[in-house]
């Protein structure tokens, strides 16, 4: 989405804050008191109102990270003969990095190599968003505040 597209698409603030209601109720609510999950729109306040409590949850605010515990499964690849078989995206974009590395950055040092290793992540991670970046912002920004 570029800029005249996102002028288009949100003209004022009140449809900026619409989208993002609509973003929060698809991710789903939960009252920080009292683990409620039906709320009402309370349009005077841009805020979710608990019907069980009253609690009311600010647009802006998001409890899902609280909620939310990842969990992780190391494997250990020394004990598989044939890796590249087993993981080939994993060494796909491996190689790609090096790639990027050791071509457009090859003269730069090491004091900016975890720069660099950051924006090839932020690209991989979004390179199949497309008109849907700014959707997949709004989401991380919702679910990180």
């Amino acid at each position: 989405m570029n800029l005249l597209d996102f002028s288009s698409y949100f003209p004022d603030e009140a449809s900026c804050v619409e989208h993002f209601k609509t973003q929060r109720e698809k991710l789903g609510l939960i009252c920080k008191k009292c683990n409620g999950t039906a709320h009402y729109w309370k349009k005077d306040k841009i805020a979710f109102q608990c019907k069980k409590c009253g609690y009311r949850t600010a647009l802006r605010s998001s409890n899902k990270l609280e909620m939310v515990i990842k969990q992780h499964i190391a494997i250990t690849t020394s004990e598989i003969k044939e890796v590249h078989t087993f993981l080939p995206w994993v060494h796909s974009a491996i190689g790609n990095a090096k790639r990027i590395l050791d071509g457009i950055h090859h003269s730069n040092g090491e004091n900016y190599l975890q720069n660099y290793l950051n924006e090839y992540c932020y690209k991989y991670n979004r390179r199949y968003f497309g008109e849907k970046l700014f959707d997949r912002l709004l989401l991380a920004c919702i679910e990180n505040s």
